[in-house]
């Protein structure tokens, strides 16, 4: 678990990324977190299936995929799932991860990409074997592009309409 001054991460177990697929009481239980109605994010769908693979082949490599991303309780009565952020694996031979993330619509626009993207990128650079952690995303994709300049990646290369983003230790 990663805390922020108003973020929960926590790294999915392959029983959270089963009860996203249809128990939402389940999961809500799991991570002690309301699960508003626009959870999974559309992006996500497609991607836990995966997720639930790669966490299959490599037990213990949790922290390597998938985090939750929840708002701490404040006023409301409880913490509420507002988001994503993880990896595409452990780090490569190069000590490489890539990350990604997501936030759901209502919850855009109050820098919680940021907080998560910095978070996550700050944690996985003091984890051994990683030299550094690059992101992709798409050159007309602006609020992308300013959390991550936000979060100290500086452009590496752009390929075709992507642009491949780096921080290094």
């Amino acid at each position: 678990m990663i805390k922020t001054p108003r973020l929960i991460l926590i790294p999915a177990t392959g029983e959270m990324l089963r009860a996203e697929a249809g128990d939402r009481t389940r999961l809500s239980s799991l991570l002690n977190a309301y699960i508003p109605e626009s959870w999974p994010p559309e992006t996500l769908i497609d991607a836990i299936p995966w997720f639930i693979e790669q966490l299959d082949k490599n037990p213990g490599d949790e922290c390597w995929y998938f985090w939750y991303a929840l708002l701490e309780k404040g006023e409301s009565a409880e913490n509420v799932l507002v988001g994503s952020v993880g990896f595409k694996g452990a780090p490569d031979k190069n000590g490489m991860v890539e990350i990604g993330y997501s936030v759901l619509d209502e919850f855009q626009g109050r820098s919680i990409a940021t907080e998560m993207a910095s978070a996550i990128t700050e944690w996985a650079l003091k984890q051994s074997g990683v030299k550094m952690v690059t992101a992709q995303t798409m050159e007309d994709n602006y609020a992308s592009r300013r959390v991550l300049g936000k979060c100290k990646f500086i452009v590496k290369e752009q390929q075709g309409k992507r642009v491949i983003f780096i921080r290094s230790c």
